[in-house]
């Protein structure tokens, strides 16, 4: 992958990361009971975008590492988070609808706020803890990658 689409495509990603961080923060500090799912979507999105920043600013100096290779090849953890997160960004309302005022006039509920229904009664488990499920899966992916190789 060359520099440029490199470079381009962490800057998308890291763009998506900052609309969930926004109207994850926007809707916790808006509502008293905010569900733990969303405190914890934002610190890890936090964290993925933490990683990224790091991956942004080492890839012109390590463009020929296999370690960015692999961090960076189509089936590698950068691709499998901004998959998962794409995923998150779908279930949240755009971030322009999102103010604290509008949650609260609105009397928003979490159910209205993320649109999914949680488990069902017979225990199936839901998008929102599958997506987390697998952004769990490919941050342990890559933190191990950037304590082995960055």
């Amino acid at each position: 992958m060359d520099p440029f689409s490199l470079t381009e495509g962490i800057i998308a990603f890291a763009q998506i990361a900052d609309r969930v961080v926004k109207v994850c923060k926007t809707y916790i500090g808006a509502v008293q009971d905010a569900p733990l799912d969303l405190r914890f979507i934002l610190i890890e999105v936090s964290t993925v975008k933490t990683l990224l920043d790091t991956v942004l600013i080492l890839a012109p100096c390590t463009m020929r590492s296999s370690a960015l290779s692999h961090l960076t090849s189509p089936d590698g953890p950068i691709e499998g988070c901004h998959k998962a997160l794409s995923e998150i960004e779908k279930l949240l309302p755009s971030g322009h609808a999102v103010t604290p005022s509008s949650i609260k006039a609105q009397k928003m509920e979490t159910e209205d706020f993320i649109d999914i229904p949680r488990s069902d009664p017979e225990g199936n488990t839901s998008k929102t803890q599958e997506v987390t499920m697998h952004i769990k899966a490919e941050l342990t992916v890559t933190n191990r990658m950037k304590q082995l190789y960055f």
